[in-house]
Parts: structure tokens; C-alpha cells; sequence
């Protein structure tokens, strides 16, 4: 699907300058320019193979607001696919951070679990499951100040009370009891649980980490996310507190403020 034919078949034209972000199985992510407001948007193409995914999301970014989840700002269902116009993250993903040659500090790794686990909550409040936390899902949106976290990419969402076999699945990030096709909010924890251990074997090695007990205390956590016992593992809004007890939430403040370039007024009815 050549996303440029796509935008000049749009209403007013209303975006133009498309430059490819990322593609998957499920369709392609490309930054945009909106001719309603400040721009740069991101649009996510879905082709008719993956129109259940485009409803997955639509349904989610509709109905769930959350300053850790996407916001939309746009929707098109157009003879050549559906399109979703959603707030664009200048930051790149936290996979991009893990590939960078750096250490990272506690504050980054508190923080960071702090906001994706508000994320889950919100989701876990109404039933639903994320079904695919990983590095490549978790989304820095460029603010001023310290880093701002966003869980993206709800396209195998589930709602937990249909009581559906689940197979899809990021094989690395999965509990041990998606592979067998069954899936809860405890999954989503064992997979954040995941994501914080990769994060937390590349700490930089400062000496007050271990002196303020934090390192202990983030292993527990991290062991206790990945029990594989479902039912021992801990609630997203638990592994909330107990990283704002660490000291994230004493930083909570720092990250609120968007840059200007991040802001887009609604471009359409939803």
C-alpha cells in the first residue's frame, strides 16, 4: 500500500510528508505532517489483512485516556486500508535506548516501570489485556525534562471476560502460560517483569544503588512479576507503588511538560 497515493485520496489532504517509521506484520508506522496543527503526527496503516487489530486499537485508543497510553486524533477507514492518527514520539522506543551504547541509571529503570505499569492499570480497570509488552512497544515521547514512557501497539489487546484462546504473542516477552493460549493481567506483569530485568542488567554500577538497598528490592520485584504462579504475582497498580516507594514518584513531577513539536488539536471527529 504506497501510504502517498493513500494521503492524496484523503478528505482536504489533510496530512502530507510521509517518512516510514517502522513496519510489522500487522501494517506500518510513518511520520506525517498535519495541515490542522502542529505537527508531527504518526499514522499506522493497516492493510485488510489486519483489520481486527485496527478495531483492537481503535476500540482501546477510544475508550481508554491515559497520560502513559497513545492518544488518537484521527481514524480513516478508506478503500485501500485503515488508518489511525495517533501522537507521535520523537523519543524512539526503549529498544532503541537498550541498543545505545550507555549504561542506565535506577532513576531510569523506576521511572520507566512506574509509568508502564500505570499504563497496565488503567487497561487491567476494564478488563482488558495488553498481550505484547515488550522493548519495542514502549515509547519515548520527547518532553522537557526527564523521560515520559508511553505503552503503544494495542493491536492483540484481549478482553479477558470473552475467555478466548489467544495465540498471538512476541515469543521472548510471553508468560509461560500464553504459550499454552491462555492469557490474563498477570501476563502483562510477567512480560513488564521481562522488560525490567533487561533494562536492570544494564545499570551503571553506582556505589549509592546498593548503599540505599534499592538493587535488592528491584530483584524482588523483577522475581516476583516472573513467578510462575499467576496468581503470586503482583497487580500492575502494586508494582506502581512499589517503584514510587523506591523514588519514582518523587520524580513524578519532572516529565510532565510537552514540547510544542509533541501538541496536535483533533483533526477529526471521533
Amino acid at each position: 500500500m504506497q501510504l502517498k497515493q493513500i494521503l492524496k485520496n484523503l478528505t482536504a489532504n489533510r496530512y502530507h510528508n510521509p517518512v516510514p517509521l517502522r513496519a510489522g506484520s500487522e501494517g506500518s508506522v510513518w511520520r506525517v505532517e498535519s495541515r490542522k496543527g502542529p505537527s508531527p503526527v504518526a499514522m499506522k496503516v493497516f492493510p485488510h489483512t489486519s483489520t481486527r487489530s485496527f478495531y483492537s486499537e481503535l476500540r482501546i485508543l477510544q475508550f481508554v485516556r491515559h497520560p502513559n497510553l497513545l492518544s488518537i486524533h484521527d481514524f480513516f477507514q478508506i478503500p485501500e486500508g485503515n488508518l489511525l492518527v495517533l501522537e507521535y514520539c520523537s523519543g524512539g522506543s526503549l529498544r532503541d535506548t537498550l541498543n545505545a551504547p550507555h549504561d542506565l541509571s535506577w532513576e531510569f529503570l523506576l521511572r520507566l516501570g512506574s509509568q508502564v505499569a500505570s499504563a497496565l492499570t488503567s487497561l487491567h480497570a476494564v478488563a482488558l489485556v495488553h498481550g505484547d509488552v515488550k522493548p519495542e512497544n514502549i515509547l519515548r515521547r520527547k518532553m522537557t525534562g526527564e523521560e515520559h514512557w508511553k505503552l503503544a501497539d494495542y493491536g492483540i489487546a484481549s478482553d479477558r471476560r470473552t475467555g478466548k484462546r489467544i495465540l498471538s504473542h512476541t515469543r521472548g516477552y510471553a508468560a509461560p502460560e500464553v504459550l499454552v493460549g491462555k492469557r490474563s493481567e498477570a501476563s502483562d506483569i510477567w512480560s513488564l517483569g521481562k522488560v525490567l530485568n533487561e533494562c536492570f542488567k544494564r545499570l551503571a554500577p553506582y556505589e549509592h544503588f546498593d548503599s540505599m538497598g534499592i538493587k535488592r528490592d528491584v530483584e524482588w520485584l523483577i522475581h516476583c512479576m516472573m513467578r510462575e504462579d499467576v496468581g503470586q504475582r503482583p497487580k500492575a497498580s502494586d508494582v506502581q507503588r512499589e517503584l514510587n516507594e523506591l523514588g519514582a514518584d518523587e520524580l513524578a513531577g519532572r516529565y510532565l511538560t510537552p514540547d510544542p513539536e509533541d501538541e496536535i488539536r483533533f483533526a477529526g471527529e471521533l
